[in-house]
């Protein structure tokens, strides 16, 4: 008796997660679902380090010369037809939040932060888009919280890219989502 209902139960279960998840904004693993597409992001580097000072030369008596300039990961947003619909529409990408989770203890903490994009994924098509992950406030913040040119500090994030996008024509809201690993630093040679 206590198997019939742990089966009804688990039955009901599936049925209840199944019902749920159809025309959901998130198919998980960073996949969003629109009424006709689903669109996925990649981005081009899984791990890329980020000099704090670009150009700048390390001695003994520290750092010279260089600049502090924000740099970028490409993230390939790509648009496949679901097999349930007729016609697949166009997406428009409307912005990204990059967040950034620090991989160490002594990585201090980085502020979200939010990107407008506005431009349009073609349905069945695939846009590359260039994603400030490094940006020139996120390099200041870091130097202000210990991070010094020509030293050995280096702190390391996990990164996730959160794109808005809404399907043209149906006004479907979908958040795909890109991952890499970034690094932030200024080594000495």
């Amino acid at each position: 008796m206590r198997f019939k209902d742990l089966l009804a139960a688990t039955a009901a279960l599936s049925t209840l997660c199944l019902v749920t998840s159809c025309g959901d904004s998130s198919l998980g693993s960073g996949v969003g679902e629109g009424k006709t597409v689903n669109v996925t992001a990649q981005a081009a580097d899984s791990y890329k380090e980020f000099d704090v000072i670009t150009g700048n030369t390390c001695s003994t008596t520290g750092s010279t010369g260089g600049t502090i300039a924000t740099e970028f990961v490409n993230v390939d947003v790509a648009s496949a037809q679901q097999i349930s619909t007729g016609k697949a529409l166009d997406v428009r990408v409307n912005s990204a939040t990059i967040s950034y989770t620090p991989a160490s203890s002594t990585s201090p903490p980085i502020q979200n932060q939010y990107v407008a994009i506005g431009t349009t994924l073609p349905a069945g098509g695939s846009i590359s888009i260039p994603i400030p992950v490094a940006l020139r406030e996120v390099k200041l913040d870091l130097m202000n919280k210990g991070l010094l040119p020509c030293s050995t500090t280096i702190y390391k994030y996990h990164v996730t890219v959160s794109f808005e996008a809404v399907e043209i024509g149906t006004g479907s809201t979908m958040y795909p989502t890109a991952n890499m690993t970034a690094s932030f630093a200024d080594v000495s040679g």
